[in-house]
């Protein structure tokens, strides 16, 4: 089973808000189960107010819509894979288990120990949003995988238009109904790759 976690940008509600949409929808189309974060204090928010994305989401509803998504707590999380040793520190192919085995970390204030757990646990990959676009493929396979390359590879090797540049869409978007190497070429702006 794949899971992906994330660390709640803690700016206002708005970013809290935004980033939960991109992760689950990500986490959706790449068929992993999302693993919410642990309930917690925002700085932003008002003084002291904790927030849960279920206060404002309804994510049982959410599951129950839309197959194929699964969404877990993060107590669950370390519960099924992190205080039971199939955690594997990246660097070192080692069992590692959550700081102090703990796996209920609602309401704590410092949060820093078990975000940088994960990200030992993990795979954070590298993304330089300036090189390149995050593209996921229409369905799960290699087949798809291969059509999202060959998509890529005729706009960088098109003899019919040069590369795309952001000001080529300044009023002139690509309709959300275009065919999808369209869509692509407008999104890769003065990016080469997609990753």
């Amino acid at each position: 089973k794949k899971y992906l976690t994330f660390q709640p940008d803690n700016a206002g509600f708005n970013n809290a808000r935004m980033g939960f949409e991109s992760i689950l929808v990500l986490a959706h189309a790449t068929g992993r189960t999302l693993v919410m974060p642990p309930h917690s204090e925002f700085e932003h928010l008002r003084r002291g107010a904790s927030f849960d994305y279920n206060d404002v989401f309804h994510l049982d509803f959410l599951v129950a819509e839309h197959s194929g998504l699964d969404i877990i707590s993060m107590e669950e999380f370390l519960e099924r894979e992190g205080t039971t040793g199939l955690l594997l520190d990246q660097s070192s192919g080692t069992s590692l288990k959550p700081p102090q085995n703990q796996s209920n970390w609602k309401h704590r204030k410092h949060l820093d120990c078990l975000w940088d757990y994960l990200s030992k646990v993990g795979y954070v990959p590298e993304w330089n949003p300036n090189r390149c676009v995050a593209a996921i493929p229409a369905s799960s396979g290699i087949a798809h995988v291969r059509a999202l390359e060959s998509m890529m590879n005729d706009i960088m090797n098109s003899t019919l238009a040069p590369l795309p540049k952001p000001a080529d869409f300044v009023n002139n978007p690509t309709p959300v109904d275009a065919p999808p190497i369209e869509r692509l070429r407008e999104l890769l702006g003065k990016r080469t790759e997609i990753c």
